[in-house]
């Protein structure tokens, strides 16, 4: 644990530290600047935003679209995850789990029955239920179809556009991290060729 930290001290020091003893014209609060750590954050974000979105809308949205396709609109055409080829999937068993995004989308039978069978609680809010992903049967509604169809929608989002952000941003962030002391000498540098020379103010 201590060698991990010790690496990661070294890693923002050299690539994510800016010593601003040298700028004579600019002054940050602190001993060096955070920039180049808030844009590798910022980049991180990006990355993982883009993976989240094309797995999202992919590899769920594949589940989205095929309750869709086998015609499963209502309680009785139902079916199990199993009848729907996902009986074994555990990122599609994990997101249709009762309160997760997809079953704004997705209605499960059992869940409805027990619902209306139990009612809400003393303070109006809906019970707390354990799906049962094994014998569940699950459906979209024909109402809920559209916005569901929107929502996981497959086109414009590939694994190809995920590694170009990946590709792009890591050669971004090198050049950041390679050229942001430059940068800054040529910014001070300006900011002292246009400040008015204070000896003739005086």
């Amino acid at each position: 644990m201590e060698t991990l930290k010790e690496l990661y001290h070294y890693f923002v020091e050299k690539y994510f530290t800016m010593d601003m003893s040298s700028l004579e014209n600019i002054s940050f609060d602190g001993s060096g600047v955070s920039l180049p750590l808030m844009f590798l954050g910022l980049y991180l974000g990006i990355v993982v935003a883009a993976f989240y979105a094309i797995y999202n809308k992919r590899h769920l949205g594949d589940a989205v679209r095929h309750i869709i396709y086998t015609g499963a609109s209502t309680p009785e055409s139902a079916k199990t995850l199993t009848e729907l080829g996902y009986g074994r999937n555990t990122a599609i068993r994990s997101a249709l789990k009762y309160g997760t995004a997809m079953r704004k989308y997705v209605r499960c039978v059992e869940d409805d029955e027990a619902f209306s069978r139990i009612g809400l609680d003393e303070k109006g809010f809906p019970p707390k239920i354990r799906t049962d992903l094994n014998n569940s049967h699950f459906y979209i509604p024909e109402e809920k179809r559209i916005e569901a169809e929107i929502r996981y929608e497959k086109k414009g989002t590939s694994w190809f556009s995920f590694f170009a952000i990946l590709i792009g941003g890591t050669l971004l962030l090198v050049a950041f991290i390679r050229f942001f002391p430059d940068i800054m000498m040529y910014v001070d540098n300006f900011v002292g060729a246009i400040k008015p020379d204070s000896n003739l103010l005086t």
